[in-house]
């Protein structure tokens, strides 16, 4: 049965990072209506739509957000409800700071940690400008998703970029077919502890009601570094304490609030 996906996306970056080109030569990207219809707001909407061979359909809705500072008041309500995020900077004339560390800071500021993938623009004169040593290096400093290079005459790369964005959004979605597939490559223990954690955290600990099964490997596949760091503590401690010679202290309550719990008790 074909499943339908909606998700939000935020672009943003430097003025000078030349986003434009991405939404200019991506295919699948469009809707002028809603381009043209809020500009005058700091921000442009386009839409586009994603197919797997699983019949799972993505619909990204496009949030290309001006950059400059007379608009950051309006950030946070720009960024609430992002899924995933596209940062531009000009891979060969940068700073560090204003044009990557600061949009990454703002990101996940007002977001609950969404992939981050990193898009250095260039031209052709620029090509031998281009660090990408040192900018690869960001991507683990800055624990981002991945990074890309846009050669301005290479509009092919639009698409991979596209690409790669929507299968991630569908992998930290949970999918069906995605969930399968981590599955399906998981060693012996590794399913043994993918079971137990199951078990473990099947019930939330504020409400008690059973946590939905998507909710947790959402939760267990994830590779958002922040959420890929908690698991692993939580795996650490399931590990430690399935021995029969431990047992959980009687004042610490080890569990994974649901979705509810978690919007009532821990975000704003």
């Amino acid at each position: 049965m074909p499943v339908s996906y909606k998700l939000k996306v935020i672009a943003v970056g430097h003025p000078n990072s030349n986003k434009s080109f991405f939404f200019d030569h991506c295919l699948g990207i469009h809707d002028p209506y809603f381009n043209n219809s809020f500009k005058t707001v700091g921000v442009s909407l386009k839409i586009a739509k994603y197919s797997t061979d699983q019949e799972e359909t993505l619909i990204m809705a496009f949030w290309d957000i001006n950059g400059s500072q007379r608009f950051d008041f309006l950030f946070p309500t720009f960024f609430r409800g992002a899924a995933g995020s596209l940062l531009f900077f000009n891979a060969s004339n940068f700073d560090k700071q204003e044009d990557i560390e600061y949009w990454i800071n703002k990101i996940r500021t007002f977001t609950n940690f969404i992939p981050i993938i990193l898009i250095g623009t260039f031209t052709e004169k620029q090509k031998n400008e281009v660090d990408y040593e040192m900018l690869r290096n960001y991507v683990n400093e800055f624990q981002v998703d991945d990074l890309f290079f846009l050669n301005q005459n290479d509009p092919e790369q639009c698409s991979l970029i596209f690409t790669t964005l929507a299968n991630k959004l569908l992998e930290n979605l949970g999918t069906k077919s995605f969930i399968e597939k981590l599955k399906s490559q998981l060693t012996r223990e590794e399913k043994k502890l993918y079971y137990q954690f199951l078990e473990q955290f099947a019930l939330c600990p504020i409400c008690k009601k059973e946590n939905h099964l998507s909710y947790l490997n959402r939760f267990y596949f994830s590779k958002v570094p922040s959420v890929v760091y908690l698991r692993n503590s939580v795996l650490h401690l399931l590990e430690k304490f399935s021995n029969n010679s431990h047992t959980f202290p009687t004042e610490i309550t080890l569990g994974i609030p649901c979705c509810k719990c978690y919007e009532k008790f821990f975000t704003n």
